[in-house]
């Protein structure tokens, strides 16, 4: 088990995760389809394929505030222990991840 990010990232022997604290950044959320399946038309049910309503995962897509594990040159995002074993959508999931620093009070 690896926490990173004062525990707000779980990862279990690189083959889970449990990930806390993360917001989504709307601006980010693209997908090749807009709006619901609502009415099921001709359009769902030719598209070429299911990814078309999924969202595309750029960096920025899930924000994490307030991880002190980074942020210097020594320190890269993501952490290289905190890769998954295989083509593992987490993989995917935490390149997605834009860490914000600590906010000062």
């Amino acid at each position: 088990m690896r926490l990173i990010c004062g525990g707000r990232l779980t990862v279990y022997a690189r083959q889970f995760a449990r990930l806390r604290g993360v917001v989504i950044d709307r601006r980010q959320a693209i997908a090749q389809r807009r709006g619901a399946d609502a009415p099921v038309d001709a359009a769902v049910l030719n598209q070429p394929s299911e990814t078309d309503e999924l969202y595309s995962l750029t960096t920025g897509f899930f924000v994490m505030f307030n991880c002190t594990d980074t942020g210097s040159a020594d320190r890269a995002w993501p952490p290289s222990d905190a890769s998954f074993n295989h083509d593992n959508y987490l993989n995917h999931w935490i390149t997605a991840t834009r860490i914000k620093p600590a906010v000062n009070k």
